[in-house]
C-alpha cells in the first residue's frame, strides 16, 4: 500500500515537474518575445529621434533659403526698375 501511494505520488511529482517546464518553457518564449518587442521599440525610438532631427535640420535650410529667395527677388526687382529706367532714359535721348 506504501508503495502504491508512493509511486502515485512520484508519478504526481513527474506530472507537476513536465506541467512546471512547460510553462517555464512558454514563459521564457514570452519573455523574450517582449524583449525583441522592446528592442525593435528603442530602434524605432532612436529612428524616430534621428528623423525629428533631421526634420528640424531641414526646416531650418528650408528658412535659410526662403530668406535667400525673397533677397533674390527684390534684387531682382530693384534691378528691373533700373533697368526699365535706363531703358526709358535711353529712349529719350534716342528722341531728341
Amino acid at each position: 500500500m506504501l508503495q502504491t501511494k508512493n509511486a502515485d505520488l512520484m508519478e504526481q511529482i513527474r506530472t507537476l515537474k513536465a506541467q512546471l517546464e512547460a510553462r517555464t518553457q512558454e514563459y521564457e518564449r514570452r519573455i523574450s518575445q517582449l524583449e525583441e518587442e522592446v528592442q525593435r521599440d528603442e530602434t524605432a525610438n532612436k529612428n524616430t529621434e534621428a528623423l525629428t532631427t533631421e526634420v528640424k535640420t531641414l526646416q531650418k535650410k528650408n528658412q535659410n533659403l526662403q530668406a535667400k529667395n525673397a533677397d533674390l527677388i527684390e534684387q531682382i526687382k530693384a534691378l528691373k526698375a533700373e533697368l526699365e529706367t535706363e531703358g526709358q532714359e535711353y529712349e529719350e535721348k534716342m528722341v531728341i
